[in-house]
This record gives C-alpha cells, structure tokens and sequence, in this order.
C-alpha cells in the first residue's frame, strides 16, 4: 500500500469514527457527522458545496463550504512513520490514564509543541472542524522512544501534526482520538493553518473573486474579456453593461436561491466555485515521490 492510499484510508477511518453521543447536543435533530458520512462517504460528495441561504450573504463562509476529506487528503500524509508515532501517544495516554484527547495532546507535546488550533466552520471553509497540535516529531528521538533505524524517517525541517476532526454534532465534544499526520510533499504545514483561497470564477467572460479568509473578498479579474460573453456581442452598445470588470464585486454577484447557484452580474452564466490546491483525484493528492 502507498503512503496516498493509506492516507486515503486513514482520513476516511478518522471521518466515520464513531464518536458517541450526548443528551446535550441536537444531533437526534440535525444528525452527526460520524453518522452522516457513515450513510454518506465524504469521498462520494462534491469538492466543494454550495448553499445559497435565504437572505444576501454578508461572506463567503456563509454559503461555500469545502469537503474537509479532499482538503486533508491534499495537505497530510499518513504513513508508517504516522502510524507507528500514533501508537506511542496512545500507549503513552494509556500508562498517564488519559484519552487521546486535547488534554493528552498538549502534554504529550509540551516540549515540541509548537501551537494548538481549532478551526471551526462559521469562521472557515471546511465542513467540518479540526483541531490539532503543531508537533516536532524529533522530540520522540530525544526521549528515547524512537528506534535508531527510524531516525532517517523524522522529518526535522518540518513540524507534524496531532490532527483531530469533530464528529460530532455541537462543537462541545464528539472530538475523534488524535492522530498523527505530516504534511504532504511540496506542503507545509500552513495550508493546514490557513485553510485555502477559494476562487469563485464565471468561465464565460471571466469575472473572478477570490477569498483566503472565508470571510473578504477580492476582485480578480484578470482574465475578464467582454468578448468572450456571446450575450455581450448580441446586445446593443446602449443595452451591454459596463465593460469596466472593477465595477464588479461581491456584493454585486447575484445569489438565485431557487436554484442554489451564483450567478455572474456582467454576463448572467453560473459562477464556478473552486478550492485552490484542493484535489478531488485522491490518487494524485500527495505528489510525486
């Protein structure tokens, strides 16, 4: 098996472990996510989902989100190295009676860590939150828990991760056991970090937007040529629109509710959401090694 495939494996473990259930959360009402994408494969979903809401959308996080499973699966790598540094924080967190949880991650990597994060989807793109430690994996070595023959697999020049996804419902719990993941040849860690722009592209007359936040949006219209919009030719001068492209910007993009689509406000065809780096052919994902 190789390391794409079993990165592969490994997130689609991690997104259908089951994480329980609590009297407190509403996902009798709204569903879990272990449940969801135990019915429904993430794999099976589209890259990148939109949902147009019944009212203007102030940002782009309140109806764009991207498949947390592509986007894992184009930023980490999972691998015997992986798995073999998971086992020894879960046997760790068993000699320390903890869960491998947040509490076992932060001491487990006090001395490495670097950074704990918790990314939650109101304020990002994903469709589903994370949290993970920021790890420097030579810290095994210098306790002694990694074998001389594996010192050529630690990957000082950069730090792991300590990775965890919400399966749950409410963001109060429902947090899978943690795992270990590197980033993916030519990524580092601040994909992780930063999540992706998303590109919002009308492929014809190439009006295009673009955010790295989820939540401002840039004009990138670089590409626009009147010209290339049939309708626009057809039209009289008096009746085209203004062929200025800086005139165009969010708030102008027109949001049809009935049919779940962005539509362009120059030439009226469907915008094209895009995840910038983020791959739907999962056996391409990790490079060339």
């Amino acid at each position: 098996m190789d390391y794409q495939t079993e990165t592969t494996e490994k997130i689609k473990e991690i997104m259908t472990e089951n994480t329980g259930a609590h009297f407190l959360d509403s996902g009798s009402a709204h569903g879990r996510h272990w449940e969801r994408n135990q019915s429904k494969p993430p794999e099976e979903r589209p890259t990148v989902q939109l949902d147009i809401l019944d009212h203007d959308p102030v940002t782009p996080a309140e109806i764009i989100s991207v498949n947390t499973f592509y986007f894992l699966n184009s930023v980490l790598e999972y691998g015997p190295w992986a798995e073999k540094n998971t086992r020894w924080f879960h046997e760790w967190c068993e000699e320390h009676d903890l869960p491998p949880q947040l509490e076992a991650m932060r001491e487990y990597t006090q001395l490495r860590g670097i950074n704990t994060f918790n990314f939650d989807p109101p304020g990002g793109l994903l469709d589903q939150v994370l949290q993970f430690c920021m790890y420097e994996p030579l810290y095994g070595f210098e306790h002694g828990t990694l074998q001389e023959e594996d010192k050529c697999r630690v990957d000082t020049d950069r730090p792991w991760v300590l990775l965890q996804i919400h399966n749950g419902c409410d963001v109060r719990g429902g947090y899978t056991d943690a795992v270990f993941f590197k980033p993916a040849p030519y990524r580092d860690l601040s994909d992780l970090i930063r999540m992706m722009d998303v590109l919002m592209l009308c492929t014809e007359c190439g009006l295009s937007w673009y955010t790295d936040d989820a939540h401002h949006v840039y004009n990138d219209h670089g590409d626009f040529d009147p010209e290339l919009s049939e309708k626009y030719e057809q039209l009289s001068i008096v009746d085209r629109p203004d062929p200025d492209p800086d005139v165009y910007d969010w708030e102008d993009i027109i949001m049809d509710e009935e049919n779940n689509k962005m539509i362009c406000p120059f030439c009226y065809e469907e915008i094209t959401v895009h995840a910038a780096g983020v791959s739907n052919e999962t056996e391409n994902l990790a490079g060339v090694r």
